[in-house]
């Protein structure tokens, strides 16, 4: 994964991020729906791909301790923006793959946005390294770009081939195709058991007052959302 979230695109990123109609009517509902019966003030819990924070926030305002919170992104510059409005939280910066956490030392994995950007094998070492820091009944929950979302015509379903994404804060980053079952089977076969599988449309009727992204997001799937416990 090529680190594009660097100087001024991080500030533009930033800026994009919180208020972003996809996270905050479709991918936060999403999360917060789920976390809430699971999270506990004192769970530990790593946002793999935290970015500026917006997860992080979200973790916070659901009651989570910081002192409980680490979060980890390949971009010093993100990171930077996080650690100011989060100085509490602690912050690593590491490439997914490579992370290293203390096995059987977490509660909870939570990660947004992130998984689409790495290409299957860095993927499936992911998660499988997951599985090794989560202690037993911890939970994985991610969501991704849904694997119909880029694909122009159903053949392109089947290509795993690298593409070029044009991003809405001005850049360009690798975006690597994968099909539903791909996601799946990585967690099915790095021992978790499935809980739930979404493909979340906009939610609450703020979501309709946008009615362009709401036709955006409500006529085509956009997001792929997994819940996980490892058993």
């Amino acid at each position: 994964m090529k680190v594009k979230y660097s100087g001024v695109q991080a500030t533009k990123y930033a800026q994009f991020a919180e208020g972003s109609y996809s996270w905050n009517f479709v991918e936060k509902p999403a999360i917060e729906r789920q976390l809430k019966p699971i999270l506990k003030d004192d769970s530990k819990v790593l946002d793999a791909g935290c970015g500026t924070g917006r997860t992080i926030k979200l973790l916070l305002d659901l009651g989570l301790n910081e002192d409980n919170l680490t979060g980890t992104d390949i971009s010093s510059d993100v990171l930077k923006i996080a650690k100011y409005s989060f100085p509490g939280v602690k912050l690593i910066k590491e490439n997914l793959p490579d992370l290293e956490v203390p096995n059987d030392s977490l509660d909870i994995v939570v990660s947004n946005m992130t998984f689409h950007y790495l290409n299957q094998k860095d993927f499936t070492k992911t998660i499988k390294n997951i599985a090794k820091w989560l202690r037993k009944e911890g939970y994985l929950l991610f969501v991704v770009v849904h694997p119909l979302r880029f694909a122009s015509n159903y053949r392109e379903y089947f290509n795993n081939k690298v593409k070029m994404e044009r991003t809405p804060w001005g850049t360009e980053i690798e975006y690597y195709p994968k099909k539903i079952s791909d996601y799946i089977n990585a967690v099915i076969h790095s021992g978790f058991e499935l809980l739930d599988v979404e493909e979340p449309e906009p939610e609450g009727e703020e979501a309709r007052e946008d009615k362009k992204e709401y036709e955006k997001y409500s006529s085509i799937p956009t997001r792929l959302f997994v819940n996980a416990v490892k058993r």
